[in-house]
């Protein structure tokens, strides 16, 4: 009787990397919004506020 399935455990491992990479590009892509790039300007608090709140 087997006691760990390998297929699961890999198909897990597989499934966390694939959730951390979509997370850090929704951060990415929140913490990009808030910068305009045309202004030159650093977001204010504010605008980073907003964007840990979401």
């Amino acid at each position: 009787m087997k006691r760990i399935s390998w297929a699961a455990v890999f198909a897990g491992v597989i499934l966390a990397m694939v959730i951390q990479l979509l997370l850090s590009l929704l951060g990415t892509g929140i913490g990009m919004s808030t910068v305009d790039p045309l202004q030159g300007e650093t977001p204010g608090a504010s605008a980073l506020g907003l964007g840990a709140g979401i």
